[in-house]
């Protein structure tokens, strides 16, 4: 452990754990420190090692730290509860007690010298909590940014995969939609395009169409809308974008507000982002718009660089971003035109300098300036993201900001790929992904950053080896043959190859033994039918190169070793429909009463069942072994078709509830049942078709045959209860809503 040391043998097995068990070095799950940054973030050792909890117990961490000349490294670190901390085999650094983690709470010096330098850390648990966290007090980039930059990569594709999977039934993301129903979904949309998913993924259709059913009705949605549907390709969303300009029109009062309420800096600068977004897809915005946007903003400026929710108000980060990004969008779009007094131009072109001299004496690293705290942290980075980004700036001071922003977010990023950072983890997480995606370039010129689908045969010595990337088509290929193989053979005449999947052959290409294979792919296109995890092999019938003769020879086979292959650009049938049923809900939308033989808690009442909103739903009480939900109303409506979705909303927590495998309706009072099955699959409605039009004014809804939930035992719920009618031609008929 000494310098330029071998360091630990991390591959040993020692007897003697804690219950018998061996102890071994393990690869952190989630790496704590990447490797371009020094930063740990707060590491959980429970969570780590997926512990129900730890008692008395102790763990140690390593790592080596290569430095090209000495260097004396100013760090704060925190653990829960001792540490304990050696630098090439010296003690440098201890703390005796008991406590919660807090990362700046110790500071130290490490002393590094030219070489390897070997870092061990030993943190000791009492009970309760046990983690540990360390960062340097300045900003230091320890690595390679190409080498950090993969941990960015993984980081933005651990967060896309784990917004994809939050997305509810109807195509929505969830946060305060009886609010903004629109903002959340669009400002997951706008992220999840700017980090790479595909338009056509069937997220980001389905997303798109739950907006398409209603027009945003705060500014915050119509800004978010604005740069989701700017972000796609082509012009066919123009129409809705000059419409959602225009409600931004009416609500201009020279600044922006929740419609009927007072202006705020941060209302404001959704606003002009959505402006932004228009006019990069060629909508005039007027001159007296921008103008009117940077006399706004001035006014909430403090005079010393920072700006206010309000006028008057004290300065803060994330509205000291927000204020600069209106000032150097509003200068950008109004370039040298008339619109604003030279005098007004000169003291908004001040404002930026004064505003990044600011966050320069106060980078917001960790916390949100002027509240000390990370609350709205994501939010205070992403602003510091667009401004950088239209003002073409890779310093602030000394600072790198986009190095130092991105080492927080990805040694904060949590375990399932979200970052729920002091408030809503849809929000945080979708700044998160804008920041690290550097998603303002595209809007100035850039490109959005692309995610590609990329498999290869891993396995050392395969014989075979195939590639394939993409989606929906796949593009499939033999990436080559092993040395040994063609050593042995003198090389290899290929008369066939065959692709698989789980053991059925996809596609064959044939090809001829008359030559040596020369780098040949015999590469196919193959359009899968269903998203999901597929298993490919290539077959491959072949000669020796040794054969002088290879036409009379018998072939021989030898297979590929089994390659993973992921697809998801294909909705479920299900999908779409569920996105846009609001538009065909005939339930009324008033007057209806709702009832059940129980409820499990105050926020899951049967009203949850009727409200329109997926991420609500009614649960019955664990206790209740024939779950009924009655809903009457006054006048019949014609339907033929019933359709139910059963909770949780969440698909998060998919498996934690009951699950009802068998539903069974009583209509209008009737003696009879219908009685169908539920889909395997959790997430898709129960559809019932009628048989015939009947009018409808008391529905009762019984949940039988019940899979057990893993956390929610007894409780099973429903989501939304919907009454559609379908044409003779199998169309819907939409609701005309008064």
């Amino acid at each position: 452990m000494g310098l330029d040391g071998v360091g630990p043998d991390l591959k040993a097995v020692y007897p003697g754990g804690k219950g018998g068990g061996d102890i071994r070095w393990e690869q952190f799950r989630l790496n704590p420190a990447p490797a371009g940054w020094f930063d740990t973030g707060v590491i959980s050792f429970v969570h780590e090692l997926e512990l129900a909890r730890a008692d008395k117990v102790c763990a140690y961490m390593v790592r080596s730290v290569e430095c090209a000349e000495d260097l004396d490294l100013a760090v704060t670190m925190g653990s829960d509860d001792s540490m304990r901390v050696w630098l090439n085999g010296v003690i440098v650094h201890e703390f005796i007690g008991g406590r919660g983690v807090n990362v700046r709470e110790d500071e130290a010096v490490l002393q590094l010298k030219a070489g390897v330098n070997h870092l061990l850390v030993k943190v000791v648990q009492g009970g309760g909590g046990w983690g540990f966290g360390a960062r340097t007090v300045e900003y230091l980039d320890t690595g390679d940014r190409g080498v950090a930059q993969e941990d960015i990569n993984i980081a933005i594709d651990r967060g896309v995969e784990w917004l994809i999977s939050a997305q509810l039934r109807d195509g929505s993301w969830p946060y305060e939609q009886h609010r903004f129903r629109n903002g959340q979904t669009a400002l997951v949309l706008y992220a999840l395009l700017k980090s790479g998913v595909s338009a056509t993924h069937p997220a980001i259709q389905r997303g798109f169409t739950f907006l398409g059913a209603r027009m945003p009705r705060m500014t915050y949605s119509a800004g978010c809308e604005l740069l989701a549907l700017a972000s796609l390709p082509g012009d066919e969303h123009l129409t809705r974008m000059e419409e959602i300009v225009e409600l931004l029109d009416d609500w201009d009062q020279t600044g922006f507000g929740y419609p009927g309420g007072v202006n705020d800096l941060s209302n404001t600068q959704y606003a002009a982002l959505g402006y932004f977004a228009a006019a990069s897809k060629g909508i005039e915005i007027s001159r007296r718009t921008w103008a009117r946007l940077v006399v706004y903003a001035m006014n909430t400026s403090d005079g010393a660089g920072g700006f206010g929710y309000w006028q008057g108000s004290a300065a803060s980060g994330s509205m000291s971003s927000a204020g600069l990004t209106v000032l150097v969008i509003a200068l950008r779009e109004l370039g040298d035109a008339r619109g604003l007094p030279a005098a007004k131009r000169r003291a908004a072109r001040r404002a930026i300098d004064e505003g990044l001299e600011w966050f320069a004496k106060d980078f917001p690293r960790e916390t949100n300036p002027g509240t000390g705290h990370q609350r709205r942290h994501p939010y205070c980075l992403y602003g510091i993201e667009r401004v950088c980004a239209i003002e073409d700036i890779e310093l602030i001071g000394a600072h790198p900001w986009y190095w130092e922003g991105a080492s927080w977010f990805c040694a904060y990023q949590k375990r399932d790929g979200s970052w729920p950072s002091g408030g809503d983890r849809y929000f945080q997480t979708s700044f998160a992904l804008l920041f690290l995606s550097r998603a303002t370039k595209s809007l100035t010129g850039g490109r959005t950053r692309k995610r590609e689908d990329v498999w290869v045969t891993a396995q050392e010595g395969a014989a075979v080896r195939v590639r394939a990337t993409g989606d929906t088509p796949m593009t499939i290929w033999i990436d080559g043959f092993g040395e040994e193989f063609l050593a042995e053979h003198a090389g290899v005449r290929v008369a066939k190859v065959e692709y698989l999947a789980g053991g059925e052959v996809l596609e064959e290409v044939e090809a001829g033994v008359e030559a040596k294979w020369q780098g040949e792919k015999y590469a196919i296109r193959y359009r899968f039918a269903r998203s999901r995890e597929y298993e490919l092999v290539a077959r491959v019938h072949f000669v020796s190169g040794r054969e002088e003769n290879p036409g009379a020879i018998q072939l021989g086979v030898i297979e590929s070793p089994m390659l993973k292959v992921r697809v998801d650009e294909i909705p479920e049938p299900w999908m779409i429909a569920a996105a846009e049923v609001e538009r065909f809900n005939h339930l009324p939308a008033e007057g209806v009463e709702a009832t059940a033989t129980s409820e499990n808690l105050e926020g899951q009442k049967p009203e949850k069942a009727i409200d329109g909103q997926e991420s609500t739903a009614w649960y019955c009480g664990a206790k209740d072994t024939e779950p009924r939900l009655t809903l009457a109303w006054r006048r019949g409506v014609l339907v033929n078709r019933v359709v139910i979705t059963q909770a949780p909303p969440d698909p998060l927590n998919l498996g934690k509830a009951d699950y009802a495998q068998e539903i069974s309706l009583c209509l209008n009072k009737s003696s009879e049942r219908i009685v169908v099955q539920a889909p395997e699959d959790h997430r898709a409605p129960t559809v019932i078709d009628l048989g015939k039009d009947m009018r409808i004014k008391h529905l009762e809804v019984y949940l039988l045959k019940r899979i057990t939930g893993t956390h929610w035992k007894g409780c099973a719920g429903i989501n939304e209860v919907q009454l559609q009618y379908v044409e003779e031609d199998g169309t819907l008929r939409e609701v005309r809503r008064r």
